[in-house]
C-alpha cells in the first residue's frame, strides 16, 4: 500500500510541476487562448489533490472502511458546492476554483489523519520492480480505460472549437449522471462477483444473471428515456443555443446503456480470469475508442465521439462475452432484453 501511494505521488506531482510550467501551451491547445492559463494553473493543484484523494479511498477500500469512503466523499461534496459558491460570490470567477481545491485538500487532509497508521509509520515501501512487475497488466488497462473515460473530452477540445466542447460538455454531464450511477451499483456488484470467484460456476452465473437483468431494467430505461428527452434536457440546461446539439445527448445517452452492460461483463472476466484477460478487454475497447473516434470526428464533428465510444463498447460486449464463452451461463439474457424492448418504446414514445 504505501509503495502505490509514495510512487504514485511523486508521477503525480511531475505531472503536475510540468503542467504548471507549461500552463500556455495547454491552454492553447485546449481553450485556444493563452491568456486562460491561470485556470490551467489552478486545475493542476486541484487534480494532484483528487489523485491524493483516490489513494486514500484505495487504503480505505483495502481495510474494509467503507463508512469513511462514504463519508468524506459527502464531506468533500458538500464542501465543494459551499466554498466554491461562497469564493465565487465574494472574489469571483477565478475564487471558485480556489474554493474547489480547499475543498478537496480538506478531505486529502481528514482521509490521511483517519488512515495515518497505514501510510505514516517506520515501514519501509515494497520494491519498485516488484510492484511495477505485479500491476503491470492493470496499469496498462487503465491507460486504456482512459480511451472510454476521459479522451472524448481531449479530443473534442483539442481537434474542435470551445463551443464544440461546451456543447459536447453539456450533453456528456447528463451522460455522466448515467455513468456516475452505473457504477455506484457496479462497484459492489464487482467486489460481490470476485467473492464468488472460488464457489461453483453455478453460483457465479446466477448472480451474474441477476446483475444482468437488474442493470438492463435499471439503466438500459434511464438511459433511453434522457435520449427520449433529450432535446427538452438540452434546452432547459443551455437554452436556445445549445438546444440543436440534442443528437449528441441522445447518443452519449444510448452509449452509457451499453457501458452499463459492457461494466458487467468486464467486472466478470476480472473477477474469473487472469489480470491479463481484462487487460485485453479493456485494451480492444480503449484502442477502439482511440482509433475511431478521431476518424469519426472527421466525419461527424463532435457527434463522431459519442458515435466511436457507443461502437467501443459494443465491440467490447463481444468481447468479453467471448473471453467468457467456455463458462457456461456467462451469456447476454436475450430474453430479459426482449421482455423490456415493446414497453420501453411506448414508455421513450410517451416522453416524445
Amino acid at each position: 500500500v504505501k509503495a502505490v501511494v509514495v510512487y504514485r505521488t511523486l508521477i503525480v506531482l511531475l505531472m503536475g510541476a510540468i503542467t504548471i510550467a507549461f500552463a500556455p501551451f495547454f491552454a492553447n491547445l485546449f481553450l485556444k487562448d493563452t491568456q486562460q492559463a491561470w485556470a490551467i494553473r489552478l486545475l493542476a493543484p486541484a487534480a494532484i489533490g483528487t489523485i491524493f484523494l483516490y489513494s486514500l479511498q484505495s487504503i480505505a477500500q483495502v481495510n474494509n472502511h467503507f463508512y469513511l469512503i462514504a463519508t468524506w466523499n459527502l464531506i468533500s461534496g458538500v464542501l465543494r458546492a459551499l466554498l466554491s459558491i461562497l469564493f465565487f460570490i465574494l472574489l469571483g470567477y477565478r475564487a471558485l476554483l480556489v474554493g474547489i481545491i480547499l475543498s478537496i485538500f480538506i478531505s486529502v487532509i481528514g482521509m490521511a489523519w483517519s488512515l495515518r497508521s497505514m501510510v505514516f509509520n517506520s515501514i519501509p515501501p515494497a520494491n519498485f520492480l516488484k510492484t511495477l512487475r505485479y500491476g503491470f497488466p492493470l496499469f496498462i488497462r487503465t491507460i486504456f480505460r482512459f480511451g472510454f473515460t476521459q479522451y472524448d473530452q481531449l479530443l473534442v477540445a483539442t481537434l474542435l472549437t470551445p463551443f464544440d466542447l461546451a456543447s459536447y460538455n453539456i450533453a456528456r454531464r447528463f451522460a455522466k449522471l448515467i455513468a456516475m450511477m452505473i457504477d455506484s451499483f457496479q462497484r459492489p456488484v464487482t467486489i460481490r462477483l470476485a467473492s464468488l470467484r472460488h464457489d461453483s460456476d453455478t453460483v457465479q452465473s446466477a448472480f451474474f444473471r441477476k446483475a444482468t437483468r437488474y442493470t438492463t431494467l435499471m439503466f438500459l430505461s434511464l438511459a433511453a428515456f434522457i435520449a427520449a428527452g433529450s432535446p427538452w434536457i438540452m434546452w432547459v440546461y443551455g437554452g436556445e443555443k445549445y438546444t440543436a446539439n440534442w443528437p449528441l445527448l441522445a447518443i452519449l445517452a444510448i452509449t452509457q446503456g451499453i457501458y452499463s452492460l459492457y461494466i458487467v461483463f468486464s467486472s466478470t472476466v476480472f473477477a474469473r480470469l487472469q489480470p491479463a484477460s481484462i487487460m485485453l478487454a479493456d485494451g480492444i475497447t480503449g484502442g477502439a475508442n482511440f482509433i475511431l473516434a478521431p476518424v469519426l470526428i472527421s466525419i461527424l464533428g463532435k457527434n463522431g465521439v459519442a458515435w466511436g465510444q457507443m461502437l467501443g463498447f459494443s465491440l467490447g460486449i463481444l468481447l468479453t462475452q467471448h473471453l467468457l464463452r467456455p463458462s457456461p451461463g456467462f451469456s447476454l439474457d436475450w430474453r430479459a432484453l426482449g421482455r423490456m424492448a415493446l414497453p420501453l418504446l411506448a414508455s421513450c414514445g410517451l416522453i416524445v
